[in-house]
């Protein structure tokens, strides 16, 4: 009894060793190899047990914890979770101009669809223009020739009498006369027909002139399109929505006074007048240069001029130049 009681207290210090050295009990229950230390104990534990091992309750290994110390994994995963200020806001202004970049992109897109319309409207007024001032043209010409064809027809028998009058109305002079005053009536007919050409050909080139300067400016969209499409820039789309803006003010007020006096339809009239001197001027002269007498010629001619669709500037001209009388 007395070595078995001993036995006992010597386990119970084994015990305790154990549990101090974080070991021995381990050793004593077979679960690990010996530390230094631990192999004083177990020599004193095999003198005084007989080699027996010695457990006890208190040794178990599973009544020992030991607080984990803080390891590597638990700071990367700390390090892990840290937001940096910086590249948030930086992330922030990113996510706002591309925003922005994409809003104007769109208003962009917007703008030169409508500047696009605008010239489909642009075009229909100058092609209105051009063919009523064409119409008109010709109307005037056309008017031009018939009056001139009248005063002939009126004029004749005026000279025809005059040579009648004068005794030679059965000499060669009286034809020369009347073919005088047919030549002078073809080449009138001649010279407005000259006159109307010009004229038409005008408006057209007027007419093509407007519109290849604004084709340009409409062939360009697709190319302002595309740079905005492709800026990333915020500050680059609005310097462009803004020149944009100014292009389709522009555009509207034009399209806006093509028919005013100032505007294409006005340039069109004063580039084409609605009646040239040249053949009246071609009458006259070849009046004045029969061989009707003057006062004759005088009354004729003043007949020419009235019925001419002239300013009074023209007529004043026409009657210092070959009638030599005053307007009444």
């Amino acid at each position: 009894m007395a070595w078995n009681s001993f036995g006992n207290i010597i386990g119970s210090i084994g015990n305790k060793l154990g549990a101090k050295d974080y070991g021995v009990s381990e050793w004593l229950n077979g679960e690990k190899p010996l530390g230094p230390t631990q192999k004083v104990t177990a020599n004193i534990l095999n003198k005084t047990t007989g080699g027996q091992k010695v457990s006890s309750p208190m040794a178990t290994p599973t009544t020992m914890r030991i607080a984990p110390i803080a390891d590597n994994t638990t700071q990367t995963q700390t390090q892990t979770n840290y937001v940096d200020p910086t590249a948030t806001a930086a992330a922030t202004a990113q996510a706002a101009n591309d925003a922005l970049v994409s809003q104007r992109q769109a208003g962009i897109s917007a703008q030169l669809n409508s500047y696009n319309s605008m010239f489909a409207g642009l075009f229909g007024k100058a092609d209105a223009a051009a063919a009523d001032q064409s119409a008109t043209t010709g109307a005037n010409y056309g008017t031009q020739r018939t009056n001139l064809t009248d005063q002939y027809n009126q004029e004749v028998p005026g000279i025809d009498m005059s040579y009648y009058l004068g005794g030679i109305g059965d000499s060669s002079l009286r034809g020369t006369g009347l073919r005088k005053a047919e030549d002078a009536l073809k080449m009138g007919i001649g010279s407005v027909n000259a006159n109307e050409a010009t004229d038409l050909a005008g408006i057209g080139k007027e007419l093509s002139g407007l519109k290849s300067g604004y084709q340009a400016d409409q062939n360009n969209i697709e190319t302002l399109r595309n740079s905005a499409n492709q800026s990333t820039d915020a500050n680059e789309l609005l310097a462009l929505q803004n020149d944009i803006a100014v292009k389709i003010s522009g555009l509207q007020a034009t399209t806006d006074s093509m028919d005013t006096a100032e505007g294409f339809r006005g340039r069109l009239r004063a580039s084409t007048p609605t009646q040239n001197l040249s053949p009246i001027k071609a009458t006259l002269t070849s009046l004045m240069n029969g061989a009707a007498n003057p006062a004759l010629k005088a009354q004729i001619g003043k007949q020419i001029v009235d019925n001419a669709d002239l300013s009074q500037p023209q007529k004043d001209e026409l009657y210092a130049q070959f009638i030599n009388a005053p307007v009444a």
